[in-house]
């Protein structure tokens, strides 16, 4: 990860365009918090968890990924996906229930895991304060592996993954 100076620098560069108006969007990861939640990646590694940067920057609008989760798609009555463009594939299956709109996970049919956390550098902004405080009420986590007093992320999401399209005659999922 790169160096706390060279963090600080660009938060100072991040604040300056904030300043002039300037809203600087950054994807929040396709790893998971810890980078290592890719389809057949090993298990995680890092203790505390690895917040990145700059997604976990207070001066960057952090944005995460969601998939539709509808197990009446048709879409859930294929065993495999197709990378776009290539005749790559992977297992697929759609999660057990249908729950609507759900964070994009490896655990639940998506081809990568939506990044996401707490900051080991930089303090939660007072904006954050009652959203996260609510979310740490509600959920049973083991703070040891996360600063729940840092910045957290992402701050909104999109749909990100699983966007299934017809490319050549075949069944595709996209994404990003």
């Amino acid at each position: 990860r790169p160096s706390l100076a060279y963090q600080r620098r660009g938060n100072l560069e991040l604040a300056k365009l904030g300043l002039r108006g300037v809203t600087v969007l950054a994807a929040s990861g396709d790893t998971g918090v810890q980078g290592a939640a890719q389809q057949g990646g090993s298990p995680p590694r890092c203790r505390p968890f690895a917040a990145v940067w700059p997604a976990s920057s207070p001066y960057i609008t952090t944005v995460g990924a969601t998939m539709v989760s509808n197990h009446m798609s048709d879409v859930c009555n294929i065993d495999r996906i197709y990378a776009m463009g290539s005749n790559s594939s992977m297992p697929f299956a759609c999660p057990e229930t249908n729950v609507g709109e759900i964070v994009c996970s490896t655990q639940t049919g998506s081809m990568i895991t939506s990044g996401g956390g707490f900051s080991q550098r930089f303090p939660r902004p007072q904006y954050q304060e009652d959203a996260v405080a609510e979310y740490l009420s509600q959920v049973d986590v083991n703070r040891s592996l996360f600063n729940s007093t840092g910045r957290g992320y992402p701050d909104l999401s999109a749909t990100g993954a699983n966007v299934p399209i017809i490319f050549q005659g075949r069944l595709t999922m996209v994404g990003g």
